[in-house]
Order: structure tokens, then sequence, then C-alpha cells
């Protein structure tokens, strides 16, 4: 008999060496767009990477939901099932049987040995050199200014005003990627991510003809661990705090209040909020969770909320429309259609619902509903 451990690592040797066809069977044909040789990609972004070749292999991420793990673990993300349950997946894919005479249980419950030392070692100094590469990139960085495609793009092609007090250190200018720079860094002020947002020659988002030309991967591309870092908006640390997903989102928001805010280069869900401090999670106007294409950014929000919210965590969730479009749009479209105050309407109506909802009321109802409350 084998052991339930041997067992489990044949399986997931087994998926690996055929990580295209599992990842394909459970995702569809992914985008030729945003896929390259060693990672297939998924999404209207290609938001979604499964590793195919190289020491990665087998590897997913969802850059949305800030979710991944192995191929057991892509199956129980698409199929919203349980360990035992993903295992019958994969044995029926792959053709394996399970040992006849090892308990389910002690199945189900295997999960592969620790890192030993070396590999501990070996992961210490590549999240080193990850880190190391994300500094090089953030001190090629300059101010984003009015001489700046950077700006042009901010305030021309996303509406974005540019805030009271300039634009926030963390948001820079590289001349030599002609990117915009949104730079995460842990509490402590260490940078330890970056993403950078590619530029045409027009000041808009780089085009596919361009991108192949410069060999570019997308038009944003993210460098760093995510997990601990957030690009940082200053403001009154006694005031509410904007947790947003990704920098325009942030940038939309932060000019319409002052708020501090901090803005996730992943899932929101990587972020840590405070205890004891109002907390807005100012969301993307996601699809639903039920949505086969898209629902998954939704559901992963939803899930974070729930955790947040059980953990003690004082928290509203603000989004861009009075009625739900769940067309993907974010704060910054919301300024492109009705203007900065929109934003800060919608960020006030999730911090005050009630008193919100009563001026919108005419004088007498409003009346009637204040006395009721």
């Amino acid at each position: 008999m084998k052991d339930a451990g041997d067992n489990l690592d044949e399986l997931r040797a087994a998926l690996r060496a055929d990580a295209a066809g599992v990842a394909e069977a459970l995702l569809g044909a992914p985008s030729k767009a945003h896929s390259t040789k060693n990672t297939l990609r998924w999404g209207g972004k290609g938001s979604l990477a499964v590793e195919v070749r190289g020491s990665k292999r087998g590897l997913w991420f969802a850059h949305e939901s800030g979710e991944g793990s192995d191929l057991l673990g892509l199956i129980r993300h698409v199929n919203g099932c349980s360990f035992p349950d993903a295992l019958a997946w994969a044995r029926n894919w792959t053709g394996l049987e399970a040992d006849e005479d090892e308990p389910l249980k002690a199945r189900a419950r295997s999960a592969p040995p620790p890192p030993d030392e070396d590999e501990a070692a070996e992961a210490a100094a590549e999240r080193a050199e990850k880190i190391a590469t994300v500094q090089r990139i953030a001190a090629g960085g300059i101010p984003v200014t009015s001489a700046t495609l950077g700006e042009y793009y901010l305030k021309q092609v996303r509406g974005i005003p540019e805030p009271a007090a300039g634009w926030p250190a963390s948001i820079l200018w590289h001349p030599g990627y002609r990117a915009l720079l949104a730079v995460a860094t842990t509490p402590d002020g260490t940078v330890q991510a970056v993403q950078r947002i590619h530029l045409g020659e027009d000041g808009g988002k780089v085009g596919a003809e361009e991108m192949e030309r410069r060999r570019l991967k997308g038009v944003k591309l993210t460098n760093g661990p995510l997990e601990g870092a957030a690009v940082r908006f200053p403001g009154d640390p006694a005031g509410p705090l904007l947790l947003a997903e990704g920098p325009e989102t942030g940038l939309a928001a932060y000019p319409s209040t002052g708020f501090e805010t901090w803005v996730a280069l992943g899932g929101v869900g990587k972020l840590a909020p405070p205890f004891g401090r109002r907390v807005v999670v100012v969301a993307d106007d996601n699809p639903p969770t039920h949505d086969a294409r898209y629902g998954q950014a939704a559901k992963a929000l939803r899930k974070t909320v729930q955790r947040w919210r059980k953990a003690g965590v004082d928290l509203v969730l603000a989004t861009p429309w009075r009625v739900r479009r769940r067309d993907r749009s974010d704060m910054a479209d919301v300024i492109l259609v009705e203007g900065v105050e929109a934003v800060r309407e919608r960020i006030q109506a999730a911090l005050n619902p009630a008193s919100t909802a009563t001026e919108r009321l005419p004088t007498e109802q409003a009346r009637r509903v204040t006395e009721e409350a």
C-alpha cells in the first residue's frame, strides 16, 4: 500500500504534467492576446494566469481576487467544490485511482510536505530579488507634472483631477517605460511592489500593436510581493479610510474626499484594514457572482467583506452608481460622466445611507422619515 502522501504527490505531478489541458478543461480557451508560451491567461484583461511551463508549472493566480495555489486549488476555485471532490475530479481527469486500502479521510486531509530549509532559503532569496527589482523600477520614477504624459492620462483620459495637495508621492512617472507607476509600500515605508500602466505616445493606454513592438505582456504589469503592501495616499488618520482596488479607482476617490486612501494592486483582500476606524471599500461595479466570465471579482469581494466584518472591522461599501450597472466600471468612470462631486456623493452615501436617502425625498416625506427614525 502506498503512503497517502505518495498518492497525492503522484496526482499533483500528473496534473502538472498536463497543466495546459487541465486549465483549459476548467476555464475554456485562454486569451491569445494575453497568453505566452509559459503562461496562459483568461479574462478580458488576462487577470487569471496559469503557469504551464518552467519551474512554476501548475501554479495559478487570479489578480482580481488575489487568490492562487496549485491545480487542485484551481479545481476547487472554478468548481466551488470541497477538497475530496477536487481529488475525485483530478483522478477522473488523470486516470489515477486512489489506493483502496487508504482511508478517505486520510486522503482528503493529506497535504504536501512542508518545504525543507533549502526550499525556504530559495524562496526568501527569490522574494528579496523581486523586491530589489521593484525598488530599482521605483527609483527611476519622477514626480507627475504637467510636463509628463502621466498627468495627461490621469486628467484628460481618465478625468481625474489633481488633488489639492498635488499628486501623491506614491504615483510617479517613469520616462524609460513611458508608464505611470503606482508604488506600494509596507506600513514602515519600504517599497515592496509596483504597478506600471504603460501609455502610448498619445497619452492613452498602450495599444496592441505597440505592446507587441515593445514586447509588453500587458497594459498593466505588477511586480513584487503584494501581501502587506499598499499604494498609500495621505489623509487625516482620525477620519475614514478608503480602500480601493487599482490606482485609478483610488485616485478618483481621493481628490473627492481628501480621506486617507490605501490602494491594493491585487485583490483588496490582501490589505489589512485597521480596527476602531471607519473603513470604506471603494468597489468597482462588477458583474454578479453567477456571471461565468467575470463573476469571480464580485465573489472574492463578498468573501473579503464578510471576513472583515466578522473580525470586527467597521466597514461600508461604496459602489460607482446609484443604480448598479454591473459593467466593471469604476469611480473614474463616474467622474467622466457625472463629475468629481458625484464620487464624493457616492462615498458619503455609503457612510451615511439614511441621511442621504432622506435628502432625496420630497420635503413632507423626508420629515416623516426623520420623525420615524
